[in-house]
């Protein structure tokens, strides 16, 4: 494969993980991780993933699109938003 161009599966990823209400697959491309998140109705960070990672709040930071439904994100400093299908978001660490 070229060292320029890479494409993986997320149908294989790397990484899988799947707590409560999350099917989240990764694949490693060298340079970046690209991950496939579908989180059920009813899915808080603070119930379903917090209890195995700890800590106040998610301390990655994230770049994505959302494909369908919507997802509200409160940042530590206060601020939120809504994002919606069709929409690219960056969510910077303390979310």
């Amino acid at each position: 494969m070229s060292k320029f161009l890479e494409s993986k599966s997320f149908t294989n990823p790397d990484v899988l993980k799947e707590p409560d209400k999350t099917h989240s697959a990764s694949v490693d491309l060298g340079e970046a991780t690209a991950t496939k998140s579908v989180l059920q109705s009813g899915w808080k960070w603070s119930e379903c993933v917090k209890p195995l990672v700890g800590g106040h709040s998610c301390q990655v930071a994230h770049v994505g699109v959302v494909i369908q439904g919507a997802m509200t994100v409160a940042h530590d400093d206060g601020s939120e938003i809504t994002v919606q299908a069709g929409d690219a978001y960056t969510f910077a660490s303390g979310h």
